[in-house]
């Protein structure tokens, strides 16, 4: 591996925990942790997907403070276009990981096709799922704004 196993993993929104599930046939000795908006984190810790589950958004007070500088690695998949605030959440990311760490970030990219085109006919009831498309451009300023090498 380029950098080794880590040691500690975050996965931001991480739900039923399916990725770090996944993950662990990669990375056998590397602790999971994840955080959910939603009580499915807690059966993902009760399957043995995640040793740590914490309810609530990583911007909580209480969820940042206790997550800080924990993580060799935080990944946010597929996660800030469902937020009220993707910069806020970039930047929980970015406390959780440890200095030398890593942030792997999974978005959409509002100017692709596929976006344009389904964001054009995104029928009435899909539309919340997707509060905010962050263009690459401005997830890049926010990361540099922090001092992350990209």
């Amino acid at each position: 591996l380029r950098f080794g196993e880590p040691e500690s993993w975050l996965d931001v929104g991480t739900g039923h925990a399916r990725f770090p599930e996944t993950a662990r046939e990669l990375f056998p000795y590397t602790a999971f942790d994840g955080t959910d908006l939603t009580a499915r984190v807690e059966r993902a810790r009760g399957l043995g997907r995640v040793e740590e589950a914490h309810v609530g958004p990583l911007t909580h007070p209480r969820i940042r403070a206790r997550l800080a500088g924990r993580y060799d690695v935080v990944s946010v998949l597929h996660h800030l276009e469902h937020t009220t605030d993707p910069r806020a959440e970039l930047h929980a990311a970015l406390d959780a990981v440890r200095p030398g760490g890593h942030l792997l970030v999974e978005t959409l990219d509002p100017g692709c096709l596929f976006a344009a085109l389904f964001g054009r006919w995104w029928l009435p009831h899909d539309q919340p799922r997707r509060l905010h498309l962050l263009p690459p451009r401005n997830l890049r300023a926010v990361l540099e704004e922090r001092g992350c090498v990209i």
